[in-house]
């Protein structure tokens, strides 16, 4: 997983993983300084998707972390794998 994939993954997981109505996926995207492209972000979700880690509804910018993208997110923070 990239630097930037674990970054995106534990951010989704600290602002939205635990009461996924605090902040959406798209306003995380949409906030100032963001550190990747929409269309790369896009992708990434669509991956993790394929892999069981998150899921959506009508957009894909307004899901929610599966359990198993939630297992992920705390390994890499435990793992101190945080770029």
């Amino acid at each position: 997983m990239k630097p930037d994939e674990q970054r995106f993954l534990i951010d989704i997981f600290k602002k939205c993983g635990i009461n996924r109505w605090n902040i959406t996926v798209r306003e995380i995207i949409e906030s100032p300084g963001f550190y990747i492209y929409p269309k790369r972000a896009e992708y990434i979700l669509r991956k993790w998707c394929e892999k069981g880690w998150y899921e959506y509804g009508t957009s894909i910018y307004s899901g929610w972390l599966e359990p198993a993208g939630k297992i992920k997110a705390l390994e890499l923070i435990k793992a101190g794998d945080q770029p």
